[in-house]
């Protein structure tokens, strides 16, 4: 298998994530990140987990067709409540809302979380509620990457163990790293962010709710021209 079975977002998730010993694969799919992981030597052995039967029995068959059965485990469970503390060093949580990674953070087992040297997630909804999760689970956010993928955008998450705090809640919304990077997409998107804000501020009668969306257009035009 060659890595054009990758998607553009799960080759970016394979980029960042760091040399680890095992890796969490949670949500794995059809195990293609797992199985392009540890080829590459990312990751010396995976735990390719899914809720669902189907995907995780496709994952299995990818895995034979690579020979990879004494590197890879498949693994039926829910989230990482199937796991035990040091079982795995690196997590990925990927191609669920946010609200979904918030939940699999929080039921995860006692000392799982703890061991981790590295966590990445990519959000496909509610990034801000992953963000806040990860601070209040002891991490802090290290890098965040905005890539495209077949007409969509996604944010990808790596976290790593730490205190940090966002005093403003915008910047759980929207995130500091982009900014910080000045990445490119990013600030296109943000434009484009802009214009439909002032559009929909145009139509809204309720002044509370303009007030609101003027702020939130301020803050934006604020963190785009700090970086000029």
């Amino acid at each position: 298998m060659q890595n054009r079975e990758l998607t553009g977002r799960l080759q970016t998730v394979l980029e960042i994530l760091p040399a680890c010993r095992s890796l969490a694969d949670i949500g794995c799919d059809h195990g293609y990140l797992s199985i392009e992981a540890v080829k590459s030597g990312k990751a010396a052995h995976a735990i390719a987990s899914d809720v669902r039967l189907g995907p995780l029995e496709a994952a299995r068959t990818h895995v034979r067709q690579e020979a990879l059965e004494d590197r890879i485990e498949l693994r039926l469970t829910d989230g990482l409540t199937g796991f035990a503390p040091g079982e795995a060093d690196s997590c990925v949580i990927c191609g669920m809302g946010g609200m979904m990674i918030r939940h699999i953070l929080e039921e995860a087992p006692e000392g799982v979380l703890d061991r981790l040297d590295s966590l990445i997630a990519q959000p496909q909804t509610e990034a801000d509620e992953v963000r806040r999760t990860l601070h209040g689970s002891g991490f802090r956010i290290v890098e965040e990457k905005f890539v495209e993928d077949r007409g969509k955008y996604y944010t990808i998450i790596r976290a790593a163990h730490g205190t940090e705090r966002y005093e403003d809640p915008l910047d759980y919304v929207y995130g500091v790293q982009l900014f910080r990077t000045a990445d490119p997409l990013y600030l296109c998107w943000i434009e484009k962010r802009l214009q439909d804000l002032a559009a929909w501020n145009r139509s809204v009668r309720d002044p509370q709710q303009k007030q609101r969306m003027e702020q939130e257009m301020c803050w934006l035009r604020q963190r785009i021209s700090a970086k000029d």
